[in-house]
């Protein structure tokens, strides 16, 4: 085991990390319990042209769902760059948990599964500020609530531009990507395909959102965290079987402008966008051709500015 924190500077490159290898460069914590990798107070690691491939976590003998792949932890803020991360098991493809800002381009994140909690693909919970730009965010599957492609969840205020999310599944709501409490800018992307399955409530969330969904939802938090910027993304041919299948926000307070949003498909209502208690601004967004079984194309109810 080496302790990362004390590196001046590591290069991991061109590696290849699966479930048959150890893999010993520039980890704090590798193996039955981390996963692949872990880091922890480090921010001078560079992950570049590697393969974290069919990692999965198992502590006696039960699956409790820690990382997979890749868990950043306390101020660890790494360079995680052209590499693939995929058909990984556990909490998600990468996670990231207090104080972390890494930068994270132009990997492919894909068919990774997380069994109990958020965020399949991309995970980022307190605190964190990361950049993740031009990667392609596909086919993760997460059976907790939340966030098939991209999890984002309280005092976290991340770049997200210019990401390809598609074909990721959710129980329950964001299929593409789920804001929980989170001051997020989402600009740019290409959101498209995504899925939520089920009517999974998490108490003050909004449920459903295929491609985005947006919401204030922890107790602990005060309602005004759940704000940022969703502005000139595609936002395309999601599907949910509740609410809300292009976006659903809920007592969020999102600028939302400039966004394509087209061809969505919702069972109950907001075939394009649904908004619940919700003091967002909209400003030139176009929603077309969306399809809902029992109600409108997009459903407002209270405080919505557009």
């Amino acid at each position: 085991m080496i302790d990362s924190s004390f590196f001046t500077w590591c290069d991991i490159s061109h590696c290849h990390v699966d479930s048959t290898e150890e893999f010993t460069g520039g980890s704090s914590g590798i193996g039955e319990y981390r996963g692949a990798l872990t880091t922890f107070l480090c921010s001078k690691i560079r992950i570049s042209h590697c393969t974290l491939d069919s990692n999965s976590c198992n502590l006696n003998g039960e699956d409790v769902n820690p990382p997979g792949a890749i868990l950043l932890m306390e101020f660890s803020s790494p360079i995680i760059d052209h590499s693939t991360i995929e058909n990984n098991v556990g909490l998600s493809g990468i996670s990231m948990v207090g104080y972390c800002s890494p930068k994270i381009s132009n990997n492919e994140i894909r068919q990774n599964v997380s069994g109990n909690a958020a965020g399949a693909g991309l995970s980022m919970n307190f605190f964190c500020n990361p950049t993740v730009q031009g990667n392609l965010i596909t086919q993760n599957e997460t059976y907790a609530s939340q966030g098939g492609g991209v999890h984002i969840l309280g005092y976290c205020y991340p770049r997200v531009y210019g990401n390809v999310i598609t074909y990721n599944t959710a129980v329950g709501t964001g299929g593409g990507i789920h804001l929980n409490s989170t001051s997020a800018d989402i600009v740019g992307n290409l959101i498209t395909n995504n899925r939520t399955l089920d009517s999974v409530n998490c108490g003050t969330s909004a449920v459903g959102g295929g491609g985005i969904s947006g919401s204030f939802c922890h107790g602990s938090l005060d309602p005004s965290l759940a704000q940022g910027r969703i502005h000139n993304n595609i936002i395309v041919n999601n599907s949910c079987e509740h609410r809300g299948a292009g976006i659903i926000l809920k007592r969020s307070q999102f600028i939302v402008s400039n966004n394509l949003i087209s061809n969505n498909q919702s069972l109950v209502s907001g075939g394009g966008g649904q908004f619940i208690d919700d003091s967002s601004t909209f400003i030139n967004n176009i929603f077309f051709s969306n399809t809902i079984y029992f109600t409108k194309n997009i459903l407002f109810k209270v405080n919505i500015k557009y």
